[in-house]
């Protein structure tokens, strides 16, 4: 029985929230099993107010080539 793999992003975007001007971090990346993708995750990572965070979204399903 083979495992689940998180695909750890090559990239962190750097953004700029239009609404309160603070800097905010995001990656992505995929979790596979046998090299096949059955999700997608998106984290936006805010340390730059009072109470550091998190935002995570998770998409589970089927895709198509």
């Amino acid at each position: 029985m083979s495992a689940y793999t998180l695909e750890l992003s090559p990239y962190i975007y750097r953004l700029k929230c239009e609404y309160c001007d603070q800097a905010k971090k995001r990656v992505f990346g995929f979790i596979s099993k046998e090299d096949d993708a059955h999700a997608v995750y998106y984290a936006l990572l805010n340390i730059t107010e009072g109470k550091p965070r998190v935002g995570l979204t998770v998409s589970v399903g089927p895709w198509c080539e």
